[in-house]
């Protein structure tokens, strides 16, 4: 029974409790339901009981967590969920029932993370090559489910019209076409098929924030009744099928004037819409480069107040455009894991109020252009796992507001002298053969700077790249 419920401790002692006075026979059919993923709660609702009064006086004082652990039940059963797909929603939402803290900070998402791993309700992983937090960056951080928690949250929520949170699964059809909820402003899709009903007779879509696509097709149009969303804030759609999905029917988002984030993982993207109050796109093993190439629309056009843009395991994209740096409004570009990105646009300096640079594990990427020097603002530059680079320009000791460089696994790349310049340098993270030329080199002139030796050369976690 403990292994099966993962040592977990509350479902230890929920289904502990509900089977102290059961025969032999009681606990082994458990024991084989649990390690199997079978459906426990309906045929024992006493758990459900039991559950609620230890959710509700647990977190009795914690309105907010309690609403980020039902939220974990918008993501498919047995997946990681991404920590960065919760950061959206937490961040973005306004609607939570009971409290009035929404929408919170970043660093306040993430603390509720820590607090859901901290009460066991879920299990937080980390990707080894980001074995330790490192500048606010949650890309690689997922959160895993126990299997009774997420029956458990299926089976608490209230009476469909109540709902704040609707879950749809089409594979299922658990949903009343006789009711409609004018409620719920968190909306997720579960879809096997290659389009979705429409739902505008049952959800009123006009008061959605936030919606939750998850896909097992290699194609998908997006519903017509997207289009009606105009307080849709937060869009994530992942594919859990084995080959990238093709979306079809993006010009829907459009007109959706209050858009902040979009999230796509596993999918095909052929081009951008026209999203002119977007904050944060993030394409997480997508095929992109179509979309990057197209000339429908100048990218600066599509996305002209895009802060953050982070592109992982992106396998296509072989170079940026060069108006993505006409975006000035970009504080933080996250490119990682690209093996194919060879070139960065060689105006890249036009980006004059970046922070945040990351390039680590774009292991083909020979260069850093000059303009680099341009960007004043620029807190931290991540060339970790970029075995191509050779150099680094004479204009990077113009980037005098940089505090922290990470270069693990660069083992070709030559400093200039100019480095000596980086007076606010604090931290520079690398591999010990780095780390002594900068102690011999550069550390006499920057005796403020802290020089880091990661112990683990794990950069390289080829994803699947079908």
């Amino acid at each position: 029974i403990a292994k099966a419920c993962c040592g977990l401790p509350l479902i230890l002692e929920m289904v502990g409790g509900f089977l102290k006075k059961e025969r032999v026979g009681v606990w082994r059919q458990m024991v084989e339901n649990l390690c199997e993923g079978r459906p426990i709660v309906k045929s024992h609702t006493e758990l459900l009981a039991i559950f609620r009064k230890h959710l509700d006086n647990g977190l009795k004082d914690k309105p907010i967590i309690k609403e980020c652990f039902m939220d974990l039940g918008l993501f498919p059963k047995d997946q990681n969920i991404p920590v960065a797909a919760l950061i959206d929603i937490w961040t973005e939402r306004q609607h939570i029932p009971g409290a009035d803290l929404y929408p919170i900070k970043e660093a306040d998402a993430v603390n509720n993370v820590y607090d859901l791993t901290d009460r066991y309700l879920a299990k937080l992983v980390v990707r080894r090559e980001v074995a330790v937090d490192l500048d606010d960056y949650y890309n690689h951080h997922f959160l895993v489910q126990h299997g009774l928690y997420r029956e458990m949250i299926e089976a608490s929520q209230k009476q469909y019209k109540q709902r704040k949170r609707i879950m749809f699964d089409m594979n299922e059809r658990n949903w009343s076409q006789q009711e409609k909820n004018t409620a719920a402003r968190t909306l997720s899709i579960s879809t096997s098929e290659l389009s979705t009903p429409e739902l505008g007779n049952i959800v009123k879509a006009e008061v959605v924030e936030v919606l939750v696509l998850n896909l097992r097709t290699n194609k998908y149009t997006l519903p017509e009744f997207i289009g009606k969303m105009k307080e849709l804030k937060v869009l994530l759609v992942t594919n859990y099928d084995l080959y990238r999905s093709e979306l079809n029917n993006f010009e829907l988002l459009d007109s959706l004037s209050r858009l902040k984030r979009i999230r796509l993982e596993r999918v095909s993207v052929t081009t951008f819409g026209k999203w002119h109050n977007l904050q944060k796109l993030s394409l997480y093993n997508c095929n992109a480069r179509e979309a990057f190439e197209s000339d429908r629309i100048p990218i600066s056009d599509a996305m002209p107040n895009l802060v953050e843009l982070c592109i992982n395991y992106c396998q296509d994209l072989v170079k940026l455009p060069a108006g993505l740096c006409d975006i000035t409004s970009i504080q933080k570009l996250s490119i990682t894991s690209c093996m194919g990105l060879s070139a960065l646009p060689q105006v890249i300096g036009n980006l004059e109020n970046l922070k945040t640079l990351r390039l680590s594990s774009c292991a083909v990427l020979e260069e850093i252009p000059a303009s680099i020097g341009k960007l004043l603002q620029l807190r931290l530059l991540d060339l970790s796992g970029c075995v191509s680079l050779h150099n680094l320009p004479e204009e990077i000791g113009d980037l005098l507001n940089l505090e922290r460089l990470h270069m693990t696994d660069c083992y070709r790349c030559k400093m200039p002298s100019s480095v000596t310049k980086l007076k606010n340098l604090k931290n520079v993270r690398c591999d010990e053969e780095t780390a002594i030329i900068w102690k011999e080199d550069f550390k006499p002139s920057l005796p403020n700077l802290k020089i880091e030796e990661a112990n683990d050369h794990s950069l390289f976690i080829f994803y699947n790249n079908i």
